[in-house]
């Protein structure tokens, strides 16, 4: 939260032009959720983090644990929530806070 406070960043929103039930959602979306929340993205560092230390504990589904972060990360960029950096950074915070959480407590 700390990176949000001193290095604000913003993304700005496309015009959705249809009207249908998906762009109804995601209206929704953009009414709810500030346009001051690129990088790095917090729903990919979050969900990379949780899935990191769930591949620790139930390390037989590391296909499951890729996949959802594969999802979230994808689904940022598809909404227009996110440009391409801002997973990718997300990701690496997230790495790096797994690799800092188990060197200090494993």
């Amino acid at each position: 939260m700390l990176f949000f406070y001193f290095f604000p960043t913003y993304v700005k929103r496309p015009i959705l032009t249809t009207v249908n039930w998906t762009t109804n959602i995601l209206q929704m979306v953009y009414r709810n959720d500030g346009d001051y929340n690129a990088f790095p993205s917090g729903h990919v560092y979050q969900t990379s983090l949780i899935c990191l230390f769930y591949n620790h504990l139930y390390p037989n589904y590391p296909w499951l644990w890729v996949g959802i972060v594969i999802t979230v990360a994808l689904s940022t960029l598809f909404t227009r929530q996110h440009n391409l950096a801002d997973p990718l950074g997300g990701l690496a915070i997230a790495w790096f806070g797994y690799w800092f959480g188990t060197y200090l407590f494993l």
